[in-house]
């Protein structure tokens, strides 16, 4: 989960926020379109 890698990595953890959120806004643009 999201939590797990910000304990292991803290330093990634926004790159790794970041890139989800992307992925979320295209699974829901998708969905819309």
């Amino acid at each position: 989960t999201v939590s797990n890698l910000q304990e292991k990595d803290p330093y990634k953890w926004s790159d790794v926020t970041a890139n989800a959120t992307q992925d979320e806004i295209r699974a829901d643009y998708k969905r819309r379109a």
